[in-house]
């Protein structure tokens, strides 16, 4: 008997409740889909997509993608090429200590006058003299260890490269790069000059150790000198040497070594900006 009444109950049920809210759903349905059906086909004409077929968007797909790829490849290269020493990192990404800076400056100094005499460069006093120093004036201090990175790694390679002296190093002001007031930081051109003697074979080596990459310096077996971050070559004079040395030739030359700061704001009057 209750199973007799439970069906009745569930007839009555879907007759009464069920049928009605379906039939109202189908009733609803039905237009929307007319709807969507039109929006399809209008869009389906639109002379803004005509010709256009899934295989096109999949190869714009690709394409798109392989350019992220690339894109991703380059920045990586870039940062890869404009990254300082580990040391030098450090340091810019702390408050400037001056302390530090002097024993780094006069260790560097101190290494390169050994360097360039056992490999019997000459090297003139006023060149290491010359090594980036801190003065009052200077309202970005932190910039000395770029600097001197750069300084000490252009010297570095010119003895290992084998020239005869080095006569002339001079830094000029720093010049920031895209950065505007209370803008961050992005990158720092540290300008530097330098005068040298050598035979053709050495001056090639040198330019080769510090504008090659990585693979370009393993192919000449040419060594790795750290501390040019991003050096890159501006301006270049060579010049025959006198005429008791005939392939000795002077080289003045302008490079500039990059470097991409970590971000905060710079401050009017900070540096020497190029816009």
């Amino acid at each position: 008997m209750s199973v007799t009444i439970t069906l009745v109950l569930l007839a009555l049920y879907y007759a009464a409740v069920y049928r009605p809210l379906a039939q109202k759903e189908r009733d609803q349905a039905g237009p929307f889909a007319t709807m969507q059906a039109q929006l399809l086909a209008a869009a389906m004409n639109s002379p803004v997509i005509a010709g256009l077929d899934l295989q096109g968007l999949v190869q714009l797909d690709a394409a798109l993608r392989r350019s992220l790829a690339n894109t991703a490849a380059a920045r990586n290269l870039i940062a890869s090429r404009f990254a300082p020493e580990p040391m030098i990192a450090t340091n810019l990404s702390r408050g400037f200590q001056l302390i530090d800076y002097q024993n780094e400056r006069l260790n560097r100094g101190d290494r390169l006058i050994n360097l360039a005499g056992q490999r019997k460069v000459k090297v003139s006093p006023a060149v290491t003299a010359g090594l980036p120093e801190f003065t009052v004036e200077n309202r970005r201090p932190e910039l000395l260890w770029g600097q001197l990175a750069l300084f000490d790694g252009v010297l570095r390679a010119a003895v290992e490269a084998g020239v005869e002296s080095i006569d002339v190093v001079t830094m000029p002001e720093p010049v920031i790069h895209g950065g505007a007031t209370n803008a961050p930081a992005g990158l720092v051109e540290l300008p530097l000059r330098a005068e040298l003697v050598g035979n053709f074979d050495a001056i090639t080596r040198l330019l080769g150790i510090m504008l090659l990459d990585e693979t370009g310096r393993q192919s000449l077996k040419l060594p790795r000198i750290e501390g040019l971050p991003g050096a890159s070559l501006r301006h270049i004079v060579a010049r025959k040497e006198g005429t008791s040395q005939p392939g000795t030739v002077r080289l003045i030359a302008e490079f500039s070594g990059f470097l991409l700061l970590p971000n905060r704001p710079i401050n009017a009057g900070e540096a020497r900006s190029n816009n």
